[in-house]
């Protein structure tokens, strides 16, 4: 009696675990390169945020000192006074102030200070950043 023998072709439930194993690998790296990226991607974002919201406070100080009578420009501790506005830090909280409404978040030190020559220095740091300052001459 001759014993035909049947075709063998498939896959056996080793080679599936086996494929499993490989796809899920490739689909682990996959996922944690794109979860990395975006990470990434928020994270220069909201530094990008605060170097913008610096350089625009910077501006706006600027324009309301020029703008201000002289005699009205005061710099007292770390308050800045332009005619009517004044600027503030409030460290607890790490905000800019323009009249006590928040003009920029997440700002880690702010200094203005005065010299003889009525020079007026701003320095703002925002968090994670470094300091950007301006002089301006007050005459």
């Amino acid at each position: 009696m001759r014993v035909e023998r049947k075709s063998e072709q498939g896959i056996t439930l080793i080679e599936v675990l086996a494929a499993l194993a490989i796809l899920s690998t490739i689909l682990i790296v996959i996922t944690s390169v794109q979860l990395y990226g975006q990470r990434q991607f928020v994270q220069q974002q909201e530094e990008i945020t605060v170097q913008s919201d610096v350089r625009t406070v910077l501006k706006m100080m600027t324009v309301q000192i020029r703008s201000a009578d002289q005699d009205s420009v005061k710099v007292e501790s770390s308050q800045l006074i332009a005619g009517d506005s004044i600027f503030s830090y409030d460290a607890s909280s790490k905000e800019l102030l323009l009249n006590g409404t928040v003009l920029a978040e997440n700002i880690d030190a702010f200094s203005v200070t005065e010299t003889a020559e009525r020079e007026i220095n701003i320095k703002i740091k925002g968090i994670g950043q470094e300091e950007q300052s301006t002089v301006l001459y007050n005459q």
